[in-house]
C-alpha cells in the first residue's frame, strides 16, 4: 500500500514523547508499506535533522517544504522605507528616535520576562490561562504550504495520514479518492476543558471561543475516513460526537531499547521527564514546586532533590528554582533509563489527553512512580498495585513522602509495573493494530 504521512514536527532527534511515538511506529510501518513523509523544515537545524532521518530511512520518500512563512507588510516596515528616502539630517533624527524606541522595547521585554518568572514561580491560575491552547493559533497553514500539501497529496496515494492537531485542517486539501486517516495524539477540546478548570475566571467570551474551537475540531475530524486515538478513554469521549466505527485505538510504541530489563535500586531523589515547551509539563512542575513541595517540606520534613530532565527556558528554570531551590536541571541525558533508575518518578500532570510516554520510560527503568490520574490516563496503572496515584497537593505530597520512607513499597510497585509491562507494550501487537486500520 502506498501511504503518505504528514506531520508538523521533525521526528528526530527523539527528544520528546511525540517524536518518540511517531518515529518508532513509522520505523516499523515502513517495513510493511511503501511509505512517504511530508515535513516542513522551518530552520537549518531542522533541515539537518531531516537529512539524518533520510539516512535512517533510506526506503522512505521525503517531501520537505522549506519555504519561509509569508511576511506581513507592517506599519513598521513602511516607516523604515520612508526613512530611507529622507535626507541624511532627517534620517539621523529619525534614527535617534528609533534608538530610544528600541531601548524602550528592550526594557519592556525585560519586564515581560520578569513577570514570566514570577508567574512560573506562583500557583497563579493566570499562568495557565496565559498559556492555554484555547487562545493558540497556528501559523504553518498559509496558502503556499497548503498548496504544496495539495500538490504532494495528489501523487496517487492509497492512504494519507495526518498527525497532530496543528495539521487537522489539512483534510480540506486532500484528494477525495484517497483514504484519509488522522492520528489524534491529544483531544484539543479535552485539553481546553482541563485548562479552563484551572482558570481564575472563565468569561463568557472564553466559553464562546471554547464552543467554536470544539465545533471546528469535530467538523474536521468528521471529514476523515478514520480517526486514531492513543487510548480507549479518548475513543469513548470522541464516540459521543462522531461514529464509533470510524475511531480506532492504536497506542504509541516506545523505543525497543526500553524493553531491556532494569534492576530496582532504592530511591530518595525525585525525577520528572519532559520539556517545558509542552505546557502541561510546565504546569505540572509549577504546581508541584509551588503547591506540593512546601507541604512535603513543612509537614513531612522532607526536602528531596528534584531533577527535571529535558529542555526548559531560562525564565521557567529561574521561576521554579525560586519556588523550590532543590530543583535541578540536568538537561538531556544520554541514557535516560540509567538516570531514572534509583529515583522516584513524579508525574504531576493535570492537563491533556492521550498517553504519557514518561510513564512507560519509568516503568522500563524500574522506577517507582507517583502520578496523578491524568498522568497515567490510558495505561494499566493501579493505585497501590504498581504506582501511587494522587490528585490534590496534600495527597500527592503524602504519596511522595510515603514512597520515600518505604523502600519495600518502592520495590514492590516498581517490580509489579515491570511485570505488567506486556499489557502496556507489545511491539508486534501494537503494530498490528495500526496495520489493521490501513487494511480496513
Amino acid at each position: 500500500m502506498k501511504i503518505l504521512y504528514i506531520t508538523p514536527y521533525i521526528p528526530y532527534p527523539l527528544n520528546s514523547g511525540g517524536n518518540q511515538a511517531f518515529f518508532t511506529l513509522t520505523n516499523l510501518v515502513r517495513q510493511k508499506h511503501d511509505l512517504s513523509v511530508l515535513l516542513y523544515a522551518h530552520s537549518s537545524k531542522e533541515k539537518e535533522n531531516v537529512e539524518k532521518l533520510k539516512q535512517l530511512w533510506p526506503d522512505v520518500t521525503f517531501y520537505v517544504y522549506e519555504g519561509a512563512r509569508p511576511t506581513i507588510d507592517t506599519e513598521e516596515n513602511e516607516m523604515k522605507r520612508a526613512i530611507e528616502r529622507m535626507t541624511w539630517k532627517d534620517r539621523k533624527a529619525c534614527n535617534m528616535f528609533s534608538y530610544f524606541q528600541n531601548s524602550m522595547k528592550r526594557k519592556i521585554k525585560r519586564r515581560v520576562r520578569k513577570v514570566g518568572m514570577e508567574q512560573a514561580s506562583a500557583p497563579s491560575v493566570d499562568f495557565v490561562k496565559s498559556h492555554s491552547t484555547l487562545f493558540l493559533g497556528t501559523d504553518d497553514l498559509f496558502p503556499e504550504f497548503c498548496s504544496y500539501v495539495k500538490e504532494v497529496a495528489a501523487k496517487g496515494f492509497d492512504a494519507i495520514q495526518v498527525e497532530f492537531y496543528d495539521y487537522l485542517p489539512l483534510v480540506l486539501f486532500l484528494p477525495k479518492e484517497a483514504r484519509k486517516v488522522f492520528v489524534h495524539h491529544e483531544l484539543r477540546f479535552v485539553r481546553n476543558t482541563n485548562e479552563m478548570d484551572l482558570f481564575k475566571e472563565v468569561t463568557p467570551s472564553d466559553m464562546l471561543l471554547f464552543a467554536k474551537e470544539k465545533a471546528q475540531e469535530l467538523y474536521y475530524l468528521s471529514a476523515f475516513d478514520a480517526v486514531v486515538t492513543l487510548t480507549k478513554i479518548d475513543k469513548d469521549i470522541l464516540s459521543e460526537y462522531i461514529p464509533a466505527d470510524k475511531i480506532y485505538v492504536s497506542p504509541a510504541i516506545t523505543q525497543t531499547v526500553s524493553l531491556e530489563h532494569k534492576t530496582f535500586s532504592p530511591a530518595s531523589d525525585l525525577v520528572f521527564v519532559g520539556s517545558g515547551a509542552h505546557f502541561p509539563n510546565a504546569d505540572a512542575m509549577v504546581w508541584f514546586c509551588k503547591e506540593v513541595y512546601p507541604i512535603l517540606k513543612n509537614k513531612f520534613k522532607k526536602a528531596p532533590k528534584v531533577n527535571i530532565v529535558g529542555q526548559w527556558s531560562s525564565f521557567l528554570k529561574s521561576g521554579l528554582q525560586k519556588a523550590c531551590p532543590e530543583v535541578h536541571f540536568p538537561g538531556f541525558v544520554d541514557d535516560l533509563q540509567a538516570f531514572l533508575n534509583g529515583k522516584i518518578s513524579i508525574v504531576p500532570i493535570r492537563i491533556g489527553s492521550g498517553m504519557r510516554m514518561k510513564i512507560l520510560d519509568s516503568v522500563f527503568a524500574a522506577t517507582p512512580i507517583v502520578t496523578t490520574s491524568k498522568g497515567c490516563e490510558g495505561l494499566p496503572m493501579i493505585d497501590g498495585e504498581n504506582c501511587l496515584i494522587a490528585d490534590d497537593a496534600d495527597s500527592f505530597a503524602e504519596a511522595v513522602s510515603r514512597m520515600q520512607d518505604d523502600v519495600q513499597l518502592q520495590e514492590r510497585l516498581a517490580v509489579a509495573a515491570q511485570h505488567s509491562k506486556t499489557n502496556m507494550l507489545n511491539e508486534q501487537e501494537l503494530l498490528e493494530l495500526r496495520l489493521a486500520v490501513y487494511q480496513k
